[in-house]
């Protein structure tokens, strides 16, 4: 399967923000309709399919050095 990248983004989101984007797709309709998900300035229109692959990367900066 050729995988696509619809939309990317790297940003810093207070706890409140990244529960609020999250919600856009958990409470997209239940027949697939399609998204409109928004980062940046970045847009991709997506119909969530049954069964997704979920990905997070969590970093956390340190000075120089350290680790």
């Amino acid at each position: 399967m050729v995988e696509t990248v619809l939309l990317e983004s790297e940003q810093g989101l207070d706890h409140s923000a990244v529960a609020a984007y999250l919600r856009t797709v958990v409470d997209s309709p239940g027949d697939r309709s399609e998204i409109t998900l928004s980062a940046g300035r970045g847009r991709g229109h997506v119909a969530p399919p049954s069964q997704a692959e979920f990905e997070v990367n969590a970093e956390r900066a340190s000075p120089e050095g350290r680790r």
